[in-house]
């Protein structure tokens, strides 16, 4: 298993990355 509860801590960029997506989507609701 190699989810981490916090995913941000070893991989930001793709924390960011995650966060971008889940804003654009919410944009296009």
């Amino acid at each position: 298993s190699g989810v981490e509860s916090a995913p941000g801590k070893k991989d930001p960029f793709r924390l960011r990355a995650f966060f971008a997506e889940v804003e654009q989507a919410d944009r296009t609701k």
